[in-house]
């Protein structure tokens, strides 16, 4: 007894140790990257006691804790998270990795990256096990309060369709009629000249293209764009309502869809992408449909593939995302081959999924075959976009190891790329440069001058990748970056003129003392003046939501929602091979806001119109016939296992019927 109590008495000494080391270590890493240069000045400031006394109690606190899901998933969280912010910082600084080997050194890098992963690894270690409790706390909310604000039935839909619609038409009135920006001028230059390609959505041109036909038929062009831009608001305004209502389907609580209808209604963002005419509005309501059927499929299997109801629904919110962007297949497709994986040992489920991919397969084919061919559109003309990671990487090699490159690899570059106008946040420079020709004719060469290079500058090769998408993971990039000079967000009228004369290029605002306020969030993003609001608009914060998401699956023990959450991933994945970190790409992820913050903080999301979870035909279950995995095993990892300390964890179970 003794013996043990000694043992116990050492062990806590010794976490109290690291618990210290771990703060001081917190401490001086913020010191070192929020107070360069400065670190005299702070060495014995308030501002470092009070970070080192913090992270002293919540490194202390996390360390105690028995739950070791909790432990792992905020360990994973805290390296990822912890690499981007000093990584992040380098790479913004100069846009290369030399410049924390120049600064701080190896030990500094060493001691930066410890200090906050001992800083992430216990927020996140106390943020997981308080939502955890919160979760247990919570019980599924009786129909009686499913009613309730607005969105416990089907009528209730109209009504938070309204609140939403009526919300935005401040920001309309504002605007009116509306906001021509970003792909505007390529998608007219194509219907006034009837050379169409795919670079752009064929389906939102032709949207433009009956805009277009209504001003002539109206002889009012401005009542033209401001009739397809009300068009818009009602159907992005249903998306979302409907996404309160789906909330509610999943048994989410009151203060959930509470949260849900107000963000959209009041998020400036929102409103102002609402009145913008960019096929990324459209994308976004479907992308967000195709989510919340995908959670749907998750929460209650069994329900959703017997229902032709939402195999429609979830294939058409598929076909229309993939219409919209070039770049939805690509995501769709992966996710069909996890889904598939989950779901290989239930024939039926298998059925259901497959007959989905071939509505959708086939429906693309036609569109894209005898239909394009039947309107003359060019394929392959974004074969720039998806080189773009490659094309930047021999830009950026050429341009700054021209004078050590070999003149013959110089000289293939060139073939292909000028690599003078390489801008390490923006690829349209160098992609604008692109010989598709050359690129045709012997591709091989092309990826054998990328591999060569690669073995010899991987440094700038990384360098290059890590510049170009940074905003999508480095939450302290200031939108305003001096590298890739584009505003927050893009709210100008371009002048078409030239292919459609009677097209406005100047608003004629309803409400002009409005339209600063817009101004000033969209073009000169002045929420980044205020803590915690800037990080709520930050391009990087969805992929921090979906790595806390992802991480708390863990947590819960249910990791097949990972596969709902894949679908997020892989958009965010293709942005960040894309050729721009830009908001309006991101727009698709912050419409899913509701949906991270129902996982973190509504225990009933998560279980939803679940059935039985002993379902015997369920491929989840590891205690299935068909699933002959030991529970003992498998009981952390698919979530059905009873908790190791004997503690009930909040799940509800069948009702033994021995005895």
């Amino acid at each position: 007894m003794g013996q043990l109590k000694i043992g116990q008495s050492l062990d806590k000494a010794l976490l109290t140790v690291i618990s210290g080391i771990g703060a001081f270590l917190a401490a001086y890493a913020v010191n070192l990257h929020f107070f360069p240069g400065r670190e005299g000045n702070y060495a014995y400031s308030m501002l470092n006691a009070a970070i080192f006394f913090l992270a002293f109690a919540f490194i202390r606190m996390s360390a105690e804790g028995r739950n070791a899901p909790v432990k792992i998933a905020s360990a994973v969280c805290a390296a990822v998270f912890s690499t981007i912010v000093v990584v992040g910082d380098s790479i913004a600084h100069t846009n290369d990795l030399g410049y924390l080997e120049a600064t701080l050194g190896i030990a500094g890098t060493f001691i930066s990256l410890t200090g906050f992963w001992f800083l992430f690894f216990a927020c996140l270690a106390f943020l997981f096990s308080f939502l955890e409790r919160l979760h247990r706390s919570q019980r599924l909310a009786p129909a009686a309060e499913r009613a309730l604000l607005f969105t416990g039935n089907k009528a209730s839909v109209f009504f938070a369709w309204a609140c939403i619609f009526f919300a935005w038409l401040p920001c309309f009135f504002a605007y009116y009629p509306g906001i021509t920006s970003y792909d505007i001028e390529t998608q007219m230059w194509q219907i006034s000249s009837g050379y169409y390609t795919s670079q752009h959505s064929i389906l939102h041109t032709a949207f433009l293209h009956g805009m277009l036909l209504l001003g002539a038929a109206m002889k009012d062009y401005y009542g033209a764009i401001a009739a397809f831009t009300i068009a818009q608001m009602l159907a992005v305004s249903l998306f979302f309502s409907l996404c309160v209502y789906c909330l509610a389907r999943a048994n989410a609580r009151p203060g959930v869809r509470v949260f849900a209808l107000l963000y959209y209604m009041l998020s400036p963002m929102m409103a102002v992408f609402s009145v913008i005419t960019t096929k990324d509005v459209f994308f976004g309501g479907f992308f967000l449909a195709s989510v919340l059927l995908a959670f749907d499929m998750i929460r209650a299997p069994a329900a959703f593939f017997k229902s032709p109801k939402k195999l429609f629904l979830f294939a058409a919110a598929i076909l229309m995302a993939c219409m919209f962007r070039n770049n939805a297949p690509y995501v769709y497709a992966i996710f069909f081959v996890f889904a598939i994986v989950c779901y290989r040992r239930h024939f039926l489920r298998l059925l259901g999924l497959c007959v989905v991919i071939l509505v959708v397969v086939i429906a693309i084919a036609c569109v894209e075959g005898p239909l394009y061919r039947a309107n003359d559109v060019e394929t392959g003309s974004e074969k720039a976009a998806v080189l773009c990671v490659p094309l930047m990487q021999l830009a950026s090699t050429a341009k700054h190891n021209a004078r050590d490159m070999d003149p013959a690899e110089l000289a293939a570059v060139k073939v292909y790329i000028d690599p003078e106008g390489y801008n390490p946040r923006f690829a349209d420079p160098v992609l604008r440069t692109f010989e598709t020709d050359n690129y045709d004719k012997d591709s091989r060469a092309f990826y054998s001058l990328w591999l060569g290079l690669a073995m010899k500058y991987p440094g700038e090769y990384v360098n290059a990748f890590l510049s170009l998408n940074l905003a999508y993971w480095y939450p302290d990039l200031d939108s305003h970056d001096p590298f890739s000079k584009r505003v927050y967000i893009e709210t100008m009228m371009k002048d078409v003129s030239r292919y459609f004369p009677e097209m406005p290029s100047e608003r004629q605002s309803l409400l002009p003392a409005l339209l600063p306020v817009y101004e000033s969030f969209s073009r000169e993003a002045s929420h980044e003046e205020y803590p915690v609001v800037s990080t709520f608009f930050s391009l990087a914060l969805p992929f921090w939501l979906l790595a806390a998401c992802s991480a708390f699956c863990l947590v819960k023990r249910k990791p097949r929602f990972l596969l709902a959450l894949l679908l997020p991933f892989l958009l965010w994945l293709t942005h960040v091979l894309g050729p721009v970190a830009n908001v309006r790409y991101m727009y698709a992820l912050f419409v899913l806001y509701p949906v991270f913050v129902a996982m973190l903080f509504d225990g009933n999301f998560w279980e939803g119109e679940a059935r039985n979870p002993l379902d015997r035909r369920d491929p989840w279950n590891p205690r299935s016939p068909r699933n002959p995995r030991s529970p003992r095993i498998t009981g952390f990892i698919m979530g059905t296992g009873e908790r190791r300390d004997g503690r009930d964890d909040g799940r509800r179970r069948p009702i033994s019927r021995s005895g």
